[in-house]
């Protein structure tokens, strides 16, 4: 959910728009040359902007359904791979480990070899550990697939939005970011969808060492948005001209250029009005997508020790005064919140299918959310026992709502997943692409720290309610509100962060924060795996008091923005 905030931007109409137009105004120097952001904007916005904001769109959707799709598929897969709920805890974390270890690798590769290439490789490497996963005969090896899915996605994740910037001008940048952040809410009912259609399936293909079901389908069709994103890019997209421009490449830049302007107007390459391009001072002091380096540096950079050693410098302002504050803020906000939002999110496949299993089994029996879990595992811990002939008289009974005491059914081990966990996550889906569209409406007229603080301390209260409702429909409609308002509450920190820091810090503030943010969904996916079954109520009590606690954190937030030191590009 995270992806959705960050750098550059895109989209556009066919023709030229009044932005593109005022770019033609700027006078030109006698030899035709031009800064890159006057150059880019003479291009203006048309066709070629429309299919690269829907690549990049695609390739955004890509990161999201790799990060989440183990969380649908794991139900289902429970009986082959023998996987416990402490395993399915490991395995929906692990990728957000892999990304930790790949996102500065990634940045840094981008910077020196160019963000096509980037995009490209992992894109398509992630598909590589996808395949993996899909055939993997044992957890140990979903594990160290999940892993390198999530150290190769990161890459594209972070990389598309630079490089989406790139083929902007400063007017038409800001606009293009938006739209591509609803591709995310695109994501959240996709993948659902996804999984409605496929997991319930009924085969079996026999292969010499598993058994092809329709997890393992699943997971293959999960990787076909990466493999499309990365062979449209191929195919369809050029070299950033920022990128070439700043190694050097004058001509490359010059040339995408003029074919950009060509693909938006109709009008012949040659008729591009600019003759030769230039990178601005402001471009090389750094901006919203990071600092960029020059071109003479770019061989230094590509040690190790001089990359750790210019990550150092850029971070180390964030941590004295007068940033230490509002950096640790962010940072802790993002910690909390995505480990509330994508710790439950990862397990709701799970809770929702163990629901409906037990209502399958009790028909009428009104338990709260913890109640029927609780009484789920101990159904399948009697269908064990039983299968190995010992008496299960002396297994707790549950005292219904009705005042009879009833024992759990035994069941065994079960690969059913029922389709309704699927429907209720696409509404989820839907419900937070709705808090997207209701927060940009209401964000200018109330704030963005008032938008935290409301949305943090209903989330909370969300949260809280949960524990004591008794029916699907309610439960459902309680869990739109607490996922919707935690995630949707992670664009509007973002936005919030770009406002706290000066320009020359921005990109650095923003990844950092991130990354706290990932590491939050790797604790919050561990945590509710290992309560889930010790201690149930304690999910959602801790959960919904962290996120109150994110409301109380917003009144800290300073109302005015950090002063500009750097221009902006």
């Amino acid at each position: 959910m995270e992806a959705a905030a960050g750098g550059g931007g895109g989209g556009g109409g066919g023709g030229a728009t009044p932005e593109a137009a005022r770019g033609q105004d700027v006078e030109q120097p006698g030899d035709g040359s031009l800064d890159f952001e006057d150059a880019v904007a003479k291009t203006g916005q048309g066709w070629f902007h429309y299919k690269l904001q829907l690549i990049c769109g695609l390739g955004l959707m890509a990161t999201l359904v790799e990060m989440l799709s183990t969380g649908y598929a794991l139900p289902a897969a429970q009986c082959d791979l023998e996987i416990s709920t402490a395993d399915k805890g490991i395995i929906n974390a692990v990728c957000y480990v892999g990304m930790l270890f790949g996102s500065h690798l990634w940045g840094f590769l981008a910077d020196t070899r160019g963000r096509r290439m980037v995009l490209m490789l992992t894109l398509l490497m992630d598909c590589v550990c996808t395949l993996v996963a899909a055939f993997a005969h044992a957890v140990w090896l979903l594990l160290v697939a999940r892993f390198f899915n999530g150290f190769f996605i990161c890459g594209s994740a972070a990389v598309l939005f630079a490089y989406l910037g790139e083929f902007h001008s400063d007017a038409t940048r800001a606009r293009a970011i938006v739209w591509l952040g609803i591709f995310v809410a695109f994501a959240t009912i996709l993948l659902p969808g996804l999984a409605w259609l496929v997991i319930p399936l009924d085969f079996e293909v026999a292969l010499p060492w598993i058994e092809f079901r329709s997890w393992r389908l699943f997971l293959l069709v999960c990787a076909l948005p990466g493999l499309t994103s990365a062979l449209l890019i191929r195919w369809l997209l050029p070299r950033s001209p920022k990128f070439s421009l700043l190694i050097g490449d004058q001509g490359e830049a010059l040339d995408t250029l003029r074919d950009i302007y060509a693909t938006n107007t109709g009008n012949s390459p040659d008729s591009y009005p600019v003759k030769a391009v230039r990178l601005g001072l402001a471009a090389r002091r750094g901006s919203r997508l990071g600092p960029t380096p020059d071109p003479g540096t770019l061989k230094a950079r590509k040690s190790a020790f001089a990359l750790l050693g210019n990550m150092v410098r850029q971070t180390m302002p964030l941590f004295r005064r007068p940033h230490l504050g509002p950096n640790l803020l962010a940072c802790a906000l993002e910690f909390a919140i995505l480990c509330c939002a994508n710790g439950l999110l990862l397990w709701l496949p799970e809770i929702f299918n163990r629901l409906s299993q037990y209502d399958a089994m009790n028909p009428g029996h009104g338990l709260s959310v913890c109640q029927a879990i609780e009484a789920h595992g101990l159904a399948v811990a009697n269908g064990s026992a039983s299968a190995a002939g010992n008496s299960t008289d002396d297994w707790e009974l549950w005292l219904l709502p009705d005042g009879e005491m009833a024992s759990p059914a035994p069941v065994a081990c079960s690969n059913d997943v029922d389709v309704g966990a699927f429907k209720n996550t696409l509404i989820i889906g839907g419900a937070t692409a709705l808090a997207y569209i209701l927060a940009g409406y209401c964000v200018n007229h109330v704030g963005k720290r008032n938008v935290l603080i409301g949305s943090m301390v209903t989330s909370g209260a969300a949260g809280m309610v949960l524990y004591f409702m008794t029916t699907p429909d309610t439960v459902l409609g309680v869990t739109c509100v607490f996922i919707g308002l935690a995630t949707m509450c992670v664009s509007v920190v973002n936005s919030i962060v770009v406002e706290l820091f000066p320009t020359n810090l921005r990109a650095m503030a923003v990844c950092l924060s991130l990354m706290c943010g990932r590491l939050g969904t790797v604790v919050g996916s561990l945590l509710v795996g290992s309560l889930l079954e010790l201690s149930c109520p304690s999910v959602f009590f801790v959960l919904a008091g962290v996120i109150f606690g994110c409301g109380f954190l917003g009144f800290l937030i300073p109302k005015h923005p950090a002063p500009e030191v750097m221009p902006i590009t």
